[in-house]
């Protein structure tokens, strides 16, 4: 019997734990979306045209990073031993931080391609490159039996997500 089991009973544990799962993913994608919607009232429609193009290119970078740096890491893992699996990990963390620096350069690149200002380019190449971290570390936590790590992380950044666009609201 595990801690949620013994919390909640053996009859609700499995919905709890099923309602963490997507807690994080929902709320991430609902904050996103408010985000966006926000987004499209406080700037003018071609910077919303830029963000929008950087958000799907964010995305891509995070799918390519994530098919190349969290895709194998799970199988990885399981095959190594402790001091392999300990090397396999640094040099993929080393990697993935050598990959965020590279998305920061590139959409600092994309930013200034579009016309945004020095501001908007620095915040969205952070973003960026922060995400690359995000979702590895993500993959780490779940590849390593961490998961409310994995749902903690969606939570959190659902939440600054949520305040960044309360700090855009007028008063």
């Amino acid at each position: 019997m595990n801690t949620i089991e013994r919390i909640v009973g053996m009859r609700w544990a499995p919905y709890l734990r099923y309602g963490f799962a997507i807690l994080g993913p929902v709320g991430s994608a609902g904050a996103q979306f408010i985000l966006t919607l926000e987004l499209l009232h406080a700037v003018p429609n071609a910077t919303f045209g830029s963000f929008s193009f950087l958000m799907v290119t964010s995305a891509l970078a995070t799918g390519v990073a994530s098919a190349l740096f969290c895709a194998p890491l799970p199988k990885l893992l399981a095959d190594a031993d402790e001091v392999e699996r300990g090397a396999i990990l640094d040099c993929l963390f080393a990697v993935n931080l050598a990959d965020a620096c590279l998305a920061f350069f590139l959409f600092c690149a994309l930013g200034s391609w579009l016309n945004l200002t020095l501001a908007e380019t620095l915040l969205f190449a952070a973003f960026a490159a922060l995400m690359q971290i995000r979702w590895f570390a993500r993959a780490h936590a779940y590849a390593t039996g961490m998961q409310w790590r994995t749902v903690s992380s969606d939570v959190v950044y659902g939440l600054v997500l949520l305040c960044v666009g309360a700090l855009m609201v007028p008063f």
